[in-house]
């Protein structure tokens, strides 16, 4: 089974299970953009406009979270995007982006890398983007256990429950939708 089938498979069984327990979180605005802001991001990685138009400009969020890993609970962290303008209360789907190999903490989406920018171009057409940076990346004070397929997949799952329950607090919600995509 790869990695990608592993964090799917888990992903849906913790989306359907209600009887997970929630760990603390918290939240701290790290950006906002426009949405003429966000075309020009596009226009940095070479997307051209007549491809991608920015639709609403997003607010991004350092969220810290904990979840279990080995024998314990830590503490990881995670970028989380959210659409702004959008009518209908904030009802959105939910696009969980698991990014790539790095190598410096600070090279996580939580920081806003190169990587972490295009939660703004996922965002601005109108989905909750989430970006767990992992274990022992971002803000997390562990050593990065390259390629563990477990943590990875349960640092999405963890910053999914954080940015349900942050919602209220953002004023947003989600629909029901959740697609998730990305892994180097």
């Amino acid at each position: 089974m790869t990695h990608l089938n592993r964090f799917s498979l888990a992903s849906v069984i913790c989306l359907t299970t209600l009887s997970l327990s929630i760990f603390a979180q918290t939240t701290e605005e790290i950006a906002s953009y426009s949405s003429s802001e966000i075309s020009d991001i596009a226009g940095y990685f070479g997307i051209s406009s007549n491809v991608y138009t920015a639709e609403y400009g997003v607010k991004a969020y350092r969220v810290t979270y904990e979840m279990p890993y080995l024998d314990s609970i830590i503490s990881v962290s995670g970028a989380l995007f959210v659409p702004q303008g959008i009518d209908n209360a904030c009802s959105l789907p939910v696009l969980t982006y698991m990014h790539g190999t790095i190598f410096q903490r600070t090279s996580a989406p939580s920081f806003l890398s190169n990587e972490g920018q295009f939660g703004f171009l996922m965002s601005s057409p109108g989905f909750i983007v989430l970006m767990p940076d992992y274990v022992g990346l971002g803000t997390s004070e562990l050593m990065h256990p390259y390629v563990h397929a477990q943590s990875e997949a349960d640092a999405g799952i963890y910053l999914i429950q954080a940015a349900e329950t942050l919602g209220e607090e953002l004023g947003c919600s989600f629909n029901g939708e959740f697609f998730s995509t990305g892994y180097s």
